[in-house]
């Protein structure tokens, strides 16, 4: 994975970086079976809620995944200053 990363950064398509002497720290890959999505109806318009079992500790919630999501242009999500989601 970390030869991925490094040429998508050759390709300047990533930015690899993390705090000099810390362990570059990716989450696992998530998939669907961690989304739990509620939808429901309203009067005209129906309402969309959920979130995004990302590790045993950290959930994150649909309207923060999807705010992350906008800010990259890769399938890597950046989360925290170390970690980033597949």
């Amino acid at each position: 994975m970390l030869l991925d990363l490094k040429d998508l950064q050759n390709k300047d398509e990533v930015i690899v970086a993390w705090p000099e002497g810390e362990k570059l720290k990716l989450s696992r890959e998530v998939s669907f079976s961690q989304l739990r999505m509620r939808i429901r109806g309203k009067t005209d318009w129906f309402e969309v809620s959920g979130d995004l079992q990302v590790d045993e500790e950290r959930v994150l919630d649909l309207r923060r995944l999807l705010d992350l999501v906008k800010s990259t242009e890769t399938r890597f999500i950046p989360l925290e200053r170390v970690n980033s989601l597949l």
